[in-house]
């Protein structure tokens, strides 16, 4: 999911806002920087990476690399080997105008191309995106579920009353799930075939059952338990605080974490800060 859908989302979590702020504009993410790009979609295979896509004009398709071949070598290195991999991904991310010397495998042909990756602008989905990118591409079966664990505004005086606090945090709670399971439902990673998000549906009725706390503090005791009960190798966390600024304007500050359930470890930390204008 790109800056446009992040936009389209951003429009809608904004609805349920009271007063004045009925009709907001929303201003969309800035740019991190930039990250280097060669424009393909590729999947694990046994020998190395299957290159499955690439896209017009882009660095892989200057180098002369094409769909169905499978890279096999960086740098001397055996991309059959998981942590080869992950080698030439960050090379690849980091090595924007650099030439990077590839191996590969056309037919029953050995190739040796250099490429150039491009400069590519880096968002705050891209870096999810990016460590999702590196578990699938290394072969690893990879399956997420998204729990929003705290909603919160800054200034609820704003809300004539509690209920209608409860009603905004619910609305605001829902269309930040669709938003991150959108950006989750990657179609190139589906097509790996190792990859999937689970059902959101599931994961709140688990929830419900465990009566989870909504809260921003979770143990990984808690992480284990909710990532076996959902089948997921991945929980990504959300949580999204809403500030209002002097301007008059609000602020959405969304927090993730994505944390591998077997061992707890945090695989991305990501901000995102959303402006929301009152009219």
């Amino acid at each position: 999911m790109g800056t446009r859908a992040f936009r389209r989302w951003a429009f809608l979590a904004s609805l349920p806002l009271v007063g004045a702020c009925a009709a907001p504009q929303i201003e969309s993410q800035q740019s991190l920087g930039h990250v280097g790009h060669m424009g393909t979609v590729i999947c694990p295979a046994d020998e190395g990476l299957k290159i499955l896509q690439v896209a017009p004009r882009s660095a892989a398709e200057k180098a002369g690399i094409k769909e169905s071949d499978i890279l096999t070598g960086y740098r001397g290195l055996d991309l059959a080997r998981p942590e080869n991999r992950l080698e030439l991904l960050w090379d690849i991310r980091n090595g924007e105008g650099k030439l990077l010397e590839l191996t590969l495998k056309r037919g029953g042909t050995s190739l040796t191309l250099k490429a150039a990756p491009t400069r590519k602008e880096l968002y705050p989905q891209d870096e999810l995106s990016f460590a999702l990118r590196d578990e699938v591409e290394t072969g690893r079966k990879v399956s997420v579920a998204i729990v929003v664990t705290l909603i919160n505004h800054a200034a609820p005086e704003l809300f004539k009353n509690a209920p209608a606090l409860e009603a905004w945090k619910a609305g605001m709670k829902d269309s930040t799930g669709n938003l991150f399971e959108g950006l989750l439902l990657n179609k190139g990673l589906m097509r790996c075939g190792n990859y999937s998000v689970a059902d959101r549906d599931k994961t709140k009725q688990v929830l419900e059952e465990l009566h989870f706390q909504m809260s921003g503090a979770v143990s990984p005791e808690t992480t284990r338990q909710l990532g076996k009960l959902v089948g997921a190798s991945h929980l990504l966390f959300v949580s999204l605080t809403r500030f209002r600024q002097a301007s008059g304007s609000y602020e959405d500050v969304i927090t993730t974490r994505l944390v591998a359930v077997e061992t707890g470890t945090v695989a991305a930390s990501v901000r995102f800060r959303q402006t929301v204008q009152a009219k």
